[in-house]
């Protein structure tokens, strides 16, 4: 009778706590990890998604996703991309983890795609960073990424002691490849040449978030980013750009501007 209850206990553990990851669970309209990791769902946790927001068609790009969490002993994810910002089934485009060290795996190949940890990431520093990539889809259109992360306690239990939370789906746009000569100059680009330290400032009417790509003279992209922008000035110097002319195109919301600098 003993080894019976052990048993019960057991695969009633195993079902709740599953420290590979659980799919299905990425959407706003679902219950997260409520039901293995305790109802603390809030701000504890902060889940960050950093990359692009807008891609060509069919273009791979490369996402992180930090996890915070002030006191917890690791974290957990599970990270998808939907047709609808709380869809609650199917994937678009195709996910992808490195073949070691990303302590990431996909699940559900196909349709259902979705990445999960492949066991708990330790936190350091009160934070984890999950890296993976997604390969757009040839269809144009808006696209948003789910997340839901756990940061834990390491009991293997489904207690209070853990805290999870929801990423706010995030857009990315797929969007038909534009001819460089085709967007408009901008009509204020200063200082212009530019010092290390020194902060480079675009059109007034870019403020929030911003993608900024920068390529250098030889046509490699040096700067990728989404930046928040005030006023027109980028939020920090671009001081790991060596000395060179480089070429600049922003775009945030509708607008698109282009231009190039000198760095001395």
């Amino acid at each position: 009778m003993i080894r019976l209850f052990t048993l019960l206990v057991l695969s009633s553990f195993v079902a709740l706590a599953d420290p590979s990851g659980k799919t299905g669970f990425t959407s706003k309209t679902s219950t997260g990890c409520g039901t293995c990791h305790g109802g603390n769902a809030g701000a504890a946790v902060t889940v960050t998604l950093n990359g692009p927001r807008s891609v060509k068609p069919g273009e791979m790009v490369d996402f992180s996703v930090v996890v915070g969490h002030a006191s917890a002993r690791s974290a957990g994810i599970s990270i998808t991309v939907r047709s609808a910002p709380t869809a609650p089934t199917g994937a678009v485009g195709t996910l992808s983890v490195a073949a070691t060290g990303s302590g990431l795996r996909v699940r559900t190949p196909g349709t259902g795609q979705e990445i999960t940890q492949a066991a708990p990431k330790t936190i350091v520093d009160k934070q984890v960073t999950f890296n993976f990539s997604w390969t757009a889809p040839v269809t144009p259109g808006s696209y948003y990424v789910q997340a839901v992360a756990n940061a834990v306690n390491g009991n293997g239990g489904p207690d209070n002691g853990d805290d999870w939370t929801f990423l706010e789906p995030v857009e990315i746009k797929v969007e038909s490849a534009t001819s460089v000569e085709d967007v408009p100059l901008f009509t204020s680009l200063y200082p212009n040449p530019l010092a290390p330290s020194q902060i480079l400032r675009l059109d007034a009417e870019f403020v929030g978030p911003t993608q900024i790509r920068i390529m250098n003279m030889q046509g490699s992209v040096v700067i990728d980013e989404m930046m928040d922008l005030a006023n027109g000035a980028l939020p920090r110097p671009l001081a790991e750009l060596p000395r060179g002319v480089y070429m600049i195109t922003a775009t945030g919301g509708m607008i698109s501007r282009r231009g190039t600098f000198i760095i001395e």
